[in-house]
């Protein structure tokens, strides 16, 4: 999964800096010919983005693939731990209504625990 940001400007979409246009370089170089590919944009706000729900999302899968989990009781394990609660109450956030900073975080932990299954989400 590849993640960049980009910028509209003088009627183009450049990279906002080096390190994303490498990262999108090292990216296409590990995709075989004849790979399919699926694209996700959108315009960055406040409010978390739909590329951002499917990344943590499919990281959840996987994790609860590999942690002998369903599917759901993953998704409460890192909602619990990324703090994401409705009004800072006991009940779980749905990601749909969370902000871009604590899909940031679920995707954060997601990462911490990935580690200790040897997955890197991160590449």
């Amino acid at each position: 999964m590849l993640t960049l940001k980009m910028t509209k400007s003088n009627g183009k979409i450049i990279y906002k800096n080096v390190s994303d246009k490498l990262k999108y370089k090292l990216f296409v170089e590990k995709i075989n010919d004849g790979q399919d590919l699926e694209f996700f944009v959108d315009v960055v706000s406040k409010k978390a983005s739909i590329p951002q729900i499917t990344k943590v999302h499919t990281c959840i899968r996987i994790l609860a693939g590999e942690a002998g989990y369903t599917f759901d009781e993953m998704k409460s394990i890192v909602k619990e731990k990324a703090g994401v609660y409705i009004d800072g109450g006991e009940d779980l956030k749905s990601f749909a209504h969370c902000s871009k900073d604590e899909l940031t975080m679920a995707i954060e932990v997601c990462n911490e625990i990935g580690r200790d299954f040897n997955i890197d989400f991160t590449q």
